[in-house]
Formats: C-alpha cells, structure tokens, sequence
C-alpha cells in the first residue's frame, strides 16, 4: 500500500496535486473527499461549488525537432497513428505535472483537424487503419485542449480559415514563435508537411470560412448521419477551443476593464469574416439554424467535393480486381484503385480518363455507365424528405444537434455582452435570434424555450423569451434586458394576439395559467398602450430632428392632393385637416410607428380629373370604409387579392398617376402665359420643375413643403381679388354632409370600386409587411385587421363631414422613415399641427390657396401622379403579395408558394397593366379599366386553366380504370 502521504494516495483522493486532479466527477469527488478528516477546507469548497477544483492547464514548450521530425515523416508517409501516437506521447511525458506540454507546430495541429473530419478518413473508406488515424487525430486535438493553456498551442492559428498564402504565414509566425521558446532554428521548424491533406485537400483550404463549415455540419445532421457523427465531434472541439480562448481573455463572471480588446479571439475572428451589418449577421444564424432543406444545401454545401459519398462495395471490389490491363485501350486494370475502396485525391484525374474511356466502350457496348460504377446513384445516409418531415426533433438534427446550436447561441450571447462593439449589442442579438428560432416547428421551438439544460442565464433567458414572444402577444411594457421576476409579472400571463393554434402553444410554454380572459385583455391593452406611449417619449427624446424630419416624409403625396381637391370643391379643407389630424394622432398613440394616412389615390385622380363635388367625395370615401370595415371583420382581405391580381392593381395606380399628369397639364400648366402674371406663369413651372428634378437625386429634400412654402408666400403677397376676402382665422364649424342617390352611385362606382384592390394591397397588406421589416422587435407589427379597422373608422367616421378620403400607405411610411421617424411620435407631431390648423383656420384659408400659383401647383401634382406611376415599372418583377406572404404550415414553419416569374408571364403582366391603363385613360373611368384588365388577365388564364382541368380529369379517369381492372382482377 502506498505511504499515506504519497502522491498516489492524494490523486485518488481527488486532492490537487500541483493543481491537478486525476478524476472529474463531483459526486466521488464529494464522498471521497468526506472521508478525509484532514481536508475539511477542500471538503468545503466543493460542497459549494459541486464540483472539484479546476484543473491547471499547462503551459507549452515546442517539441523537440528529433521528435518532430520523426512525426513529420510519419505524417508524411502516411503513418498517420503511428505519428499521434508518438505525438500523445511527447504531450504526456515528464517527470511533473506541472511540467510545460510539447506541442507540434501550426501546421500539425491543422492537419490533424482536417484528418478528423475527411471523408476519405472516415465515411468513404471501410479501412479499419484510416478511421483508426481519424479517431486518433481527434483524441490527440482533444487531448491538448483539455490540458494545456489555449493561447500557447497555436490552435486558434490551426483553425482560422483563409487563403493559403495567409495560414501560412501564420504557420510560419506560430513555428517562429515555437522555435524561439526552444531555442532551435526557424528553418527546423518551418518546414512544411508534404501532404495533401495539409495542402489543397485541408479543411481550410475547402471551406469558404467557419460557418461554412457550421451550416454544412447542420446540414449533415438532418440529412447525412454518417458525416455528422464526424462533424459533431469536431463542433465540439472547436466551441471548447473558442470558450477556452474567451475564457483567457474575457473571464466569464469578471467585469472586463475599459479598452480590452477582443478582437484577437477566435470568436471575433470568425464573426469578422463575414463582414459587419445585420445581413451579414443573419448569415451567422443561417448556419446555426441549417436545417436540411433545399435552400439551406444551396448555402451551405459540401465541404469537399462528393463527400457524403459511400464507399464502394465488397462486391464491386472484386469485379474492379478482375479487370484486364490493356495499357493500348488505356485499361489499367486495378492500379490505380485505392485498397480502402475509395478514390484518392491524386487518382481522381487520371480516374477521370480512365472513365471517360469506360463510358465511350459502355455507349458502344449498350451498358450503362452506372453500371459499371460502385457508387449508388444517391447518398446511403441520406434522410428522405418524407422521412425528415415526420421525425419531430430529428427535423433539426436530434437533440444532440440542438446542444449545439444552443451552445453557439449561448457563445454569442456572451462574445456580445462582452465586446458589442465588435459584433452587436446583447438586444440586437435577441433580435435576431427571434428572426430565426420563432418560425421553427413546435417541437423544436419548445427546446429553445425550456432546454432540457440551460444554455443562458435565468435573466438572459427571460430576455430572450421575452423578445421571442413579442410579435405572438402584440407588445410587451418591459423594454430592453429584463429579469425572470419582471418577466413572471408583466409578461407570462398574457396570450397570442391571433387564434393561430400553433401561436398559442409555443406562447403556452413559457406561460402560467391565465387569468380571466377579459381582465387579461385590459391589462394587456394598458400595458401596450403605456408601453408604445414610452417608446415614442424616449425616441422623441433622443433624435427629436430625426422626428421632425420624418413627420414631413409623406408631404409630398399630401399636399398637392388635398390642395387640388380643396380648390375643386371636392372636400372641405377644415375636416380634412382636423379628421386626418385625428388619425395621425390616434396611430402614433396605438401602433408606435410613423404609420402614414394619405390620400386614396385612386378616389383623389377621380375627382381631381372629373370635377368630383363634396358629396361625390364622401360616398366614395364611405363606400370605401364600409367595404374595407367588411373585409376586415371577415377576414377576406386576402382572399380579394388572391382574386384581383397584381398587374390590374398596378395598372389602375399607373392608370390614376397619369390622370394626375394629365389633369396637372391641362389644367393647370397649359393656361398659363410665359411671363404673366409675374407671380404665375410658364417660367415659375419651369423653374419648379428643375427644382423637382434635382430633388429627385437627394430624397431627402423635402421638395413639396419648400415649394408649398413658396405658394404661400407668394399668395399672401398677392393683393386680394375684387370681393376683398382675404386670409383670416376662423373657428371651425363642422357639418354633417349626406351624398344623395346619384352621389352615391358615381362616387362608388367610378371611384371607390377602383380603389378597393389599392388599399387592400398598399394600405393594409403591404404596410404590414413593410412594417415588420423595418421595425422587426419593437413596436410590434400591427396586424392586417387592425389596420383594415383604422382606415375604415377613419373614413366612417370623417366623410360625414367632407373629410378627404384617407388610408394609410407603404409608400408613406418608407418615405417618413427615409427622413429619419422611428416612432409614432412624428406623426403625432403632424397630426397636432394639422389639428390646430383645422379647428382655428380651416375654411378660411381657401382664399389664400385661391391664389396659390397655378404653376407650382401644377408641378406638385405633376410630381404626385409621376410618383404612383412609377410603381408600374416592378409589374415583372413583384409577386402577388398574397403569393410571396409567409405561411404556416402544419409545423409552424413558414413556407413560401411562389417560384420564379417566365418571360411569357412577365409579358403577360405588362399586357394586362396596360389594357388597364388604357381603360382608365380612354373612358376616364378607374372602374371600366379595372374590369377590362380583369377580362384581359382570366382570358390569357383560360387556356392553362383548360388545360389543368384536362389533366385532372384524365388521372381521375385513369385512376378509375385501375381501380376498375383491381375489382376485375
């Protein structure tokens, strides 16, 4: 028995030795060390922590060149176990434990990684002497980041991905480095290992960069189980190395002093190769989240060329061996083939001629050259699709899979805590894991929501459901981090906004038992309210220019339109301006962003163009909300596009741009006289023109409000015609207006049927698309429904009262966050001044636009209808927005239904948008070219249509006459 004081005795006693500890599991660790009545302060320790004491790494030290040599011929030979071994070996040697490890240079340490994970080592070879070599190479990298200090090994060099010219001299920089510490010569140590596999078939010479290996790795697990037990392995080994090397420099629970840089981290390195940017971030998460589908195998493929290839089979082996050698015919018999079964690098070229040879005698001979080849035509480990999409869990790669993604998510969480100013703050990350983990299916969703081992900290964790269930529940009062109390009291209680089943029970995860249903809805309607009231006050508070900048974004569209229709007679310019100014009042406060309400575009041109009077206008208007308040509450809104399609809804704008172009010129240019009056003639329209064409190269130039600025002060200099009435304040005095039965009938017909499709499509469902791209966290998204609803009361309620036919637009809203708005408080802004104005100026002020010039009015509405026609020139590109909407499956995971447009559609689309124009140009009626661009779009359908109902009919009849031979049978 040993002494009792012996170093034996210690290390089975799970004691420290010189900061090392020979077992690692804390329960033994506890028992053993309860035992000892002489360690009570170790006994301590680990009863707190739960775990022994960490072990002390060791420092390193270049091999010796003798050693180094030998290994290297090894290597070079292809003795690749014999070469680990004797490299296992110098790592452990010494007489102390403390004693520095010897480790190889870079390059060693690269191939090894490669050998690891080759294919030719491990999944296209039955050669029991290669995938010993494989586990060996991975054994060894295991073995010296387990035991010595990250940073001295050259790992981190070893595993960066780059151009060769760059890893080498890197390698160089590492062996230098090495061979000082030593004390040897540079060229001992710079030689290179003269082998493919370190040159041109290495892992970095293959790979475009780290997560190009990441994403195909996913890939692996989901579809090729064979390369992703390989994978896995080496996954493991990088994040250890990454954590490692986080570890040194940033220490997890320590608070880093200013000015640490980072940057030299593998972390940083890797997420540096992709560029900075939230595009080249979601790249990251692309490769995380790679799921086996076509589109991730199209971004991150195979690593090398054929590698999840199968080895050849016994059988096939002997045939090859029976080939004849005819050096003539250039049959070479079986020389060129490898012992292990599969191809080497340095024979496929001549394999190549070899089997271009082959397949000219197999087409004489009638053989297939399949025939001949021992490869199967597909991947023996590949999943099928069926097979995948039935498999829970194994959709995403098993649990073992998401361990792993989980890990990277937890290492990036980190790396962002610790250094946002080289990645993206810990908020923008939760964001864009959102992005990611809330479309995946239930069944993996769940994993991220409640893992089986925890991969964040409770408060991040909180954090990150919290910004994960946002868009489910609407908003949330919490902003920025959080913690699990606040994320237990305002947040758990509450439910998904929609009916979506799928919604509900990935919400129900991370809920407790709701309260009554009612009260709940109140509480989570304040909350969002407070909450979205805050986000817009600190916004203010913080860019209150930008704010300002943006409220005037959509002027361009408003003004000529409104001023126009004021001195047409079409609204009253006191409700315009008060109704309107209530809307945007009213959706800065509910939905926080710089949602815009404009004019409808289509009813706008009409009037504009016919002559439309005040009740015209109205019944357009109330037609209009009545129609859209329908839509909305039934949900139809949808089903209308997928009925109307996208070429008639854009030749109808086009169509109303031009009515607008049409009517400005006639109108208002043509009259004119090219030198007076002297405030308004030919030359003010020119010189606004030009004006409008270098506004046009800066979009930022709020064009409409200077010009509407000069009008203004231009009339207000202009004496006052012969009745004296002149500009003066007055009070608002609203009246109720009621359109009669031919007021009706025109104002629908020629103008709110028309523009139905347009505020399907740029009012409600556009705008909610574009709002959840550009605000993607907060506020939340507002929903088809609850946008259809604004439009609808804003105009049930306004036209009453001869208020302007409004909507809301993505136009308006690109344009008002192009000039800065990220809240709903610019549109506040906007909404308070034209509240002001309508209640203290309103009708008053007709005298003065009255005298507004012609010329630069007529070059404002020349610039609005330019402005909407402008949308027709994407008609072969844009999709259906129904078409390119995502929607959930039965899993949960979006899916999109479109493919690519032909030459022939994008010529159709063309032909229907301009006999739809034509329409509304020839008769002046929106209403006879949106049904003529109808007729036109199902007639050029017919035939195909026809045709799908031919071949329906003959599978049915086919399936009928088997089903029929079955019975006789």
């Amino acid at each position: 028995m040993p002494p009792k004081g012996s170093r034996l005795l210690k290390e089975l006693r799970h004691m420290p030795v010189a900061g090392r500890s020979m077992f690692e599991n804390p329960d033994i660790a506890s028992s053993q060390t309860s035992m000892s009545n002489t360690q009570n302060n170790t006994q301590a320790s680990q009863a707190t922590l739960h775990m022994p004491p960490p072990r002390k790494r060791r420092k390193v030290k270049a091999i010796p060149p003798t050693v180094l040599d030998q290994c290297t011929i090894c290597l070079e030979e292809q003795l690749y176990s014999n070469a680990f071994s004797l490299l296992s070996s110098s790592l452990t040697s010494g007489p102390d434990v403390e004693a520095p490890a010897c480790i190889p240079p870079v390059q060693h340490l690269a191939l090894a990684s490669t050998l690891a994970v080759h294919p030719s080592f491990t999944s296209r070879t039955e050669s029991v002497d290669k995938h010993a070599a494989a586990e060996a190479a991975m054994s060894y990298l295991k073995n010296v980041t387990g035991t010595t200090i990250i940073e001295e090994t050259g790992l981190k060099e070893a595993l960066r991905f780059g151009i060769a010219s760059t890893r080498k001299e890197r390698a160089k920089r590492a062996s230098t480095r090495q061979g000082n510490v030593n004390g040897t010569s540079d060229e001992e140590d710079n030689a290179q290992i003269r082998s493919q596999y370190a040159d041109k078939q290495s892992l970095a010479e293959n790979a475009e960069d780290f997560w190009a290996v990441v994403g195909w790795a996913f890939n692996c697990s989901v579809k090729h189980k064979t390369r992703w037990t390989r994978w896995q392995s080496w996954l493991d080994l990088v994040l250890n190395v990454i954590e490692a090397d986080l570890d040194a420099c940033a220490p997890e629970q320590t608070k880093l002093p200013k000015g640490t840089d980072l940057s030299s981290t593998l972390i940083a390195q890797y997420l540096s190769s992709v560029g900075a940017g939230r595009q080249n971030n979601r790249r990251v998460m692309r490769a995380i989240t790679a799921d086996g589908s076509t589109q991730s195998l199209a971004q991150f493929p195979e690593i090398w060329k054929n590698e999840t290839r199968p080895p050849k089979k016994k059988q096939d082996e002997r045939l090859s061996n029976k080939r004849k050698l005819d050096l003539d015919n250039e049959e070479y018999g079986d020389y060129f083939d490898d012992e292990s079964g599969e191809e080497s690098p340095e024979s496929k070229s001549r394999a190549s001629r070899s089997s271009t040879t082959a397949s000219k005698r197999s087409r004489r001979s009638g053989v297939s050259s399949h025939d001949n080849a021992g490869y199967e035509d597909h991947d023996a480990d590949e999943i099928p699709e069926a097979a995948v999409a039935s498999t829970g869990v194994e959709s995403f790669g098993g649990t073992d899979s998401i361990w792993i993604r989980q890990r990277f998510l937890s290492l990036l969480t980190r790396f962002s805590r610790a250094a946002p100013a080289l990645f993206v703050d810990t908020e923008e990350l939760f964001a864009l894991f959102t992005e990611f983990v809330r479309p995946l299916p239930l069944t993996i969703f769940q994993h991220f929501v409640l893992p089986m081992k925890p991969y964040l900290n409770s408060d991040l964790h909180a954090s990150f459901n919290e910004m994960l269930f946002r868009p489910l529940i609407g908003s949330s009062s919490c902003q920025g981090l959080i913690n699990q109390q606040e994320f237990e009291a305002s947040f758990a209680h509450r439910a998904a906004t929609n009916t979506s089943v799928i919604d509900n029970a990935k919400h129900h995860n991370s809920d407790r038992p709701t309260r009554n249903p009612a009260f709940a809805s109140i509480m989570t309607f304040r909350a969002d309210i407070k909450a979205i009231a805050q986000h817009n006050a600190r916004t203010l508070r913080n860019a209150p220019l930008a704010e300002l900048s943006g409220a005037l974004g959509d002027l361009g569209t408003l003004l000529p339109l409104m001023i126009a229709m004021t001195l047409k007679g079409s609204i009253n310019l006191g409700s315009t301006l008060v109704f309107s100014g209530l809307a945007n009042i009213l959706t800065g406060v509910f939905f926080g962003i710089p949602l815009p309400v404009q004019p409808m575009k289509a009813i706008a041109a009409v009037a504009i163009s016919q002559g439309f009077n005040k009740q015209e206008t109205a019944a357009a208007g109330l037609t209009m909300g009545l129609a859209v308040f329908v839509l909305s509450a039934t949900g139809l809104l949808k089903w209308l596009h997928r009925v109307v399609p996208v070429s008639v809804v854009k030749g109808i704008q086009v169509g109303a741009g031009l009515s607008l172009v049409i009517s400005a010129g006639s109108s208002l240019i043509k009259p004119l006289e090219w030198a007076s009056p002297a405030w308004d003639n030919r030359i003010w329209a020119i010189t606004a023109f030009i004006f409008l064409v270098g506004a046009s190269l800066y979009r930022r130039i709020p064009y409409a409000l200077i010009v509407f600025a000069i009008g203004l002060v231009i009339a207000a200099a202009v004496p006052g015609s012969s009745d004296g009435k002149g500009f003066s304040a007055g009070i608002w005095h609203p009246s109720l207006l009621v359109p009669s039965g031919k007021a009706w009938k025109t104002g629908a017909i020629d103008a709110a049927i028309p523009q139905l499709p347009l505020t399907t499509l740029n009012s409600i469902l556009a705008v909610a698309s574009l709002a959840g791209s550009l605000f993607p966290t907060f506020p939340p998204t507002p929903s088809t429904t609850s946008i259809g609803f604004s439009v609808a009361i804003a105009n049930l309620i306004g036209c009453w009262f001869g208020a302007m036919p409004v909507c809301h637009g993505s136009g308006g809203l690109a344009g008002q966050y192009r000039f800065g708005a990220r809240s709903g408080s610019s549109i506040i802004i906007l909404g308070s001044v034209k509240l002001i104005l309508g209640i203290f100026v309103g009708e008053a002020i007709i005298p003065l636009l009255q005298r507004f010039p012609h010329g630069l009015l007529g070059i404002m509405v020349l610039a609005a209808g330019v402005e909407l026609s402008k949308v027709g020139q994407s008609v072969g590109e844009s999709r259906d927005l129904w078409e390119q909407a995502e929607e959930d499956n039965e899993d949960g995971r979006p899916v999109s239904k479109t493919g690519e447009h032909t030459d022939q559609e994008r010529n159709d689309r063309w032909m229907v948008m301009l006999i739809t124009v034509a329409g509304c140009l020839a008769f002046k009626n929106d209403a006879v070219g949106f049904i003529a661009g109808l007729v036109w779009h199902w007639g050029l359908r017919l035939p195909s249509t026809i045709e799908q109902l031919r071949g329906r009919r003959s599978v049915q009849l086919r399936r009928d006459a088997g089903e029929d031979d079955g019975l006789l049978r």
